[in-house]
């Protein structure tokens, strides 16, 4: 039989990452990122112990330097994070995970980019 960790090894991030590129001169630093936190776990029970998502930047493909944790606690929401003040002169690629109350994360999103001047 298997545990109930086990089963939880793996939350599914069901939405598609969303990267929105700004053409307002101020906001030519930021890279707006948005998706929808899961409802199941990979085993398809419902997810009950949703306790946030972590986006993942980095200036390499699947190559994160850097985490930002936001603690969500809806399932299926749309939810939308703006990450501000980023140097420039670099491409940033972007990833999400979910992770539950057990602090066990789901794969990574699909990954998007974008080049900050």
């Amino acid at each position: 039989m298997r545990s109930k960790t086990y089963l939880y090894v793996s939350l599914l991030l069901l939405a598609i990452l969303i990267l929105s590129c700004s053409k307002n001169g101020s906001d030519e630093r930021t890279a707006t990122l948005s998706w929808t936190t899961p409802e199941r776990n990979t085993d398809n029970t419902p997810l009950t112990d949703l306790a946030g998502c972590k986006i993942y930047i980095g200036i390499a493909p699947s190559s994160y330097e850097q985490t930002i944790d936001i603690p969500i606690k809806k399932t299926r929401e749309v939810f939308k994070y703006t990450v501000k003040n980023l140097p420039g002169g670099h491409r940033y690629f972007f990833a999400v995970k979910a992770y539950n109350k057990s602090g066990i994360e789901s794969k990574y999103s699909n990954e998007v980019n974008k080049y900050i001047k």
